[in-house]
């Protein structure tokens, strides 16, 4: 069947409109997408956007990355609400609600999947990946004077999921493997010493990185494996924290240490590796098998 030339010119316009459409509904969702608090869109964004993408994650691990993905989206806007002059008292308490619901939202998924579908050491990693964007969340609101008032609940839930990620640890030094604890354990140590390479830390934050390095050690050597976990796992979120943000203005003002009272980046290095060569096998028999 041959096309008329009236048809094809009909043909045509059909597919620019739909073309036109097609563009306009993109452009419309990439502006939905950058919206923040204040931005009349933002809870379109929230409640549409972000809960219709939610439903082509279909495993466990996909869905509780995209919250993650969704607390980083959370910290960025904070942060843009901390550098306005002005903004009001609805949008800021949406956002920390938001950021709340989402992150409860991630442990609902790790408690029901652990042990199934989510590993321990998995779940424990996601529930430290938590922490580091909550205490993020927390402190740029913190440094920005308008904001502060409102990290109340989001430092309450910090603490609690701090409370729970402890837990965790426990019970998988309590029922994992012996080659899964120390793997886990392994594996933390080996990532905070790689940190520790970077030489990125502000003078403040390694401070607090050689203490916990220390403590860890001595929890190690005195067979408290879930201490250490939770120990070393603190001293990485230090680092991430301020890699996201970067270093607090206000410590960056203070006066300096004097070098006799700040470790050495290679001091810090050197603990680090020691820690990583502690004979951890030895924690079997504090470590049952996994049932």
């Amino acid at each position: 069947m041959q096309i008329t030339h009236e048809q094809q010119v009909f043909i045509k316009k059909v597919g620019i409109v739909i073309g036109g459409i097609v563009a306009l509904g993109l452009l419309a969702f990439f502006i939905i997408l950058q919206s923040v608090p204040g931005n009349p869109l933002y809870a379109a964004t929230v409640n549409g956007v972000e809960e219709a993408v939610e439903y082509i994650y279909f495993t466990p691990t996909a869905k509780a990355n995209y919250d993650l993905k969704l607390m980083d989206r959370r910290l960025g806007e904070t942060e843009t609400l901390a550098e306005r002059s002005t903004f009001n008292q609805g949008d800021t308490e949406y956002l920390f609600a938001e950021a709340n619901e989402r992150a409860y939202e991630l442990l609902d998924i790790l408690a029901a999947q652990e042990g199934q579908t989510i590993s321990r050491e998995e779940s424990l990693m996601l529930t430290h990946k938590l922490l580091v964007r909550l205490r993020a969340i927390e402190d740029v609101a913190e440094r920005s004077e308008g904001l502060d008032p409102f990290t109340e609940s989001i430092q309450t839930s910090r603490r609690e999921i701090a409370q729970i990620f402890d837990s965790r640890a426990n019970q998988l030094v309590a029922h994992g493997t012996n080659e899964e604890v120390t793997t886990f354990l392994n594996g933390l140590l080996n990532e905070l010493l790689n940190k520790v390479e970077d030489d990125t830390m502000s003078a403040d934050v390694r401070k607090s990185v050689e203490r916990a390095v220390k403590n860890a050690e001595e929890d190690i050597s005195d067979l408290k494996i879930a201490d250490a976990i939770g120990t070393v796992s603190d001293a990485l979120r230090l680092i991430d924290v301020e890699e996201m943000i970067g270093p607090d203005p206000e410590q960056s003002e203070e006066e300096t240490p004097a070098p006799a009272e700040t470790a050495s980046s290679t001091e810090v290095q050197e603990r680090a590796s020691r820690s990583i060569k502690i004979d951890t096998t030895t924690i079997s028999s504090t470590t049952p098998q996994s049932y």
